[in-house]
């Protein structure tokens, strides 16, 4: 009895032990999977992280050469507002000249409208003169027809007074004609990245709408310019066509006078 309980005890030692090494042997295969599927798991992480950083550095990238479009064109923007401006400026400086240019010819027109007024006055005088010498000589001829010495006379005085007086014709004619007459014809962090684009470009609209405001200030100004430029041309424009029709005027009584 005790040698049948010694075998059975040894029996299911040796059951146990096939057991333990079954045992064993199965989780040393669970712990190699487990760590498999860890590494697996970690070259996958691994790849979607460089996937996701590559994605960041495109859109990045993306916007960063957008940026710089944008600082471009209101780069060139400026430049061009710049040089209009440059125009613009010596645009009114040479409308300024030329207004004064106007300015001093009218003013010298009113002085040849004023001579032209003076000089009428004198020719209406000179033929008022001749009048009464045409009448004076009439009655000389027709009361000294008789005589011959007074005819002679007459006609040597008359002769001398026509003289006198085409001469004096001659001067006037002359300065109605004078040169001074004549009119001349009358301008790497995107943090850090978005704050240095949004600071340049802030800075370059800033320029551009101070650009803006000077150009309509120069534009108001040459716009006045223009405008005193037309009122003097019309201002001329009449005192040169009345100085014409004054000379012409002139010019005729004078021949007439003469012939």
């Amino acid at each position: 009895m005790s040698n049948h309980t010694h075998q059975c005890a040894r029996r299911e030692n040796a059951d146990q032990e096939n057991g333990n090494t079954d045992n064993n042997k199965s989780h040393s295969s669970n712990v190699s999977n487990c760590k498999n599927s860890s590494m697996k798991g970690d070259e996958s992480y691994s790849a979607s992280t460089d996937t996701i950083t590559s994605f960041k550095n495109q859109v990045l990238e993306k916007r960063r050469k957008i940026e710089d479009k944008i600082l471009e064109s209101s780069q060139r923007s400026l430049d061009m507002l710049q040089t209009s401006e440059d125009i613009a400026v010596s645009t009114c400086k040479e409308l300024s000249i030329q207004r004064e240019q106007l300015e001093r010819s009218n003013t010298r027109l009113g002085v040849i409208n004023s001579t032209l007024k003076v000089s009428s006055r004198y020719i209406s005088g000179i033929k008022n003169v001749f009048g009464s010498f045409k009448n004076f000589i009439s009655n000389i001829r027709e009361e000294s027809m008789a005589s011959k010495s007074g005819k002679q006379n007459v006609y040597h005085h008359d002769e001398l007074i026509y003289q006198n007086n085409d001469k004096e014709a001659q001067q006037i004619k002359s300065r109605a004609l004078h040169p001074g007459l004549r009119i001349r014809g009358m301008d790497e962090n995107l943090n850090e990245r978005s704050g240095e684009f949004d600071k340049q470009l802030k800075v370059n609209l800033d320029s551009i709408d101070n650009s803006v405001s000077r150009l309509k200030s120069l534009a108001l100004e040459m716009g006045r310019e223009i405008d005193d430029h037309n009122r003097l041309i019309d201002d001329i424009t009449v005192k040169t066509e009345k100085a014409v029709a004054s000379l012409e005027s002139q010019n005729k009584d004078l021949r007439n006078l003469i012939n």
